[in-house]
């Protein structure tokens, strides 16, 4: 099922200008995008070191929340992630080859699943499209250039301003789900630098029946970071890591009908342990579907295969979550 997505961004610096008399075309559209792609991807290994801290407000199925997320990021392979909602706290420690879990849930939790898919997918907002047209517009008393696209996906509109290259304006991408409703609807703004990079400061997010409300309250480049910052506790769970593993093999499910999953509507993420061997070692409801829902979803996934990861040639663990959606086929 394709996820449905409207969004309004803070576009990226470009790295030409953009005249306001002249409208770029097509192909500049294209590269203009792919600028901003780049600019917003703050785990590329060209990125500066940076430190990140925000608060986090959460809610899903009407039930709200206030959290910190907060990550300390030296390099690819060298990161400290700190999450904590509620009772809930996480330490990620990523170092010497290694990735160190320290966790008081049984599980990843939703927010914190959610809050670092937002913060690491912006660059998608920017993704390759079909380019329909650019064209100006005003806003906020700033004329912009804006590129519309679309895509099986979604539907884009990316907007820059036209006489500078310090650009903060919006992007709007959607894509309706029915003929009167929208999958989700996400909105990046007030963008700033550091570095080569351009990120948002405001993360507002909207799907299903989740919401999510994220402001980074500090964003910089750190002057020194102490190595005792990367040690793990004796406490936490160690994997086997490295910042970009190879991948062999695919996604292989359950052959035969076996019946709707029947999921309500809602976010219902499962968490997964893959092995070594790309089969499941541990599967949990990071939050129920109800009983019958969840009892299909770990026979589903005990049956089920997934990619074999690589690090140095030797195979590792990982975590990875699934989600349930509304209704989903045995296959």
């Amino acid at each position: 099922m394709k996820r449905r997505v409207v969004t309004n961004i803070a576009a990226c610096a470009l790295s030409f200008s953009l005249g306001a008399q002249t409208l770029p075309t097509k192909k500049d559209a294209e590269a203009i995008l792919q600028n901003a792609r780049e600019g917003a991807d703050l785990w590329a290994s060209d990125s500066a070191s940076f430190h990140l801290l925000a608060s986090v407000h959460y809610e899903l199925g009407g039930q709200a929340s206030e959290g910190t997320y907060e990550l300390l990021w030296r390099s690819p392979d060298q990161y400290r992630e700190y999450f904590e909602m509620r009772s809930a706290k996480e330490l990620e420690i990523a170092s010497g080859g290694k990735l160190s879990i320290l966790r008081n849930t049984p599980t990843l939790t939703v927010p914190l699943w959610s809050t670092r898919s937002h913060l690491r997918s912006i660059k998608n907002y920017f993704a390759k499209q079909n380019v329909k047209r650019v064209r100006t517009v005003q806003i906020n008393g700033v004329e912009a250039i804006c590129i519309d696209s679309e895509s099986g996906y979604a539907e884009r509109e990316d907007c820059f301003d036209s006489t500078n290259q310090a650009v903060s304006v919006s992007l709007v991408e959607k894509r309706p789900f029915g003929p009167k409703s929208v999958w989700g609807k996400t909105e990046l703004t007030s963008f700033t630098s550091l570095g080569k990079k351009r990120y948002p400061l405001r993360i507002m997010g909207n799907e299903l029946d989740e919401k999510l409300d994220l402001t980074i309250t500090t964003f910089e480049q750190p002057q020194s970071i102490s190595d005792d910052l990367f040690v793990a506790s004796a406490d936490a769970q160690v994997f086997d890591w490295c910042p970009n593993p190879a991948t062999s093999g695919h996604r292989e499910f359950p052959a035969g009908a076996a019946g709707r999953m029947g999921a309500p509507g809602g976010n219902f993420p499962y968490y997964v342990l893959v092995g070594r061997d790309g089969h499941v070692r541990k599967s949990a409801p990071m939050r129920s579907a109800g009983p019958q829902v969840d009892h299909k979803m770990a026979t589903w996934l005990k049956m089920s295969k997934f990619p074999v990861q690589s690090c140095g040639g030797n195979p590792i663990e990982y975590e990875t979550v699934m989600v349930a959606p509304m209704e989903i086929w045995f296959r």
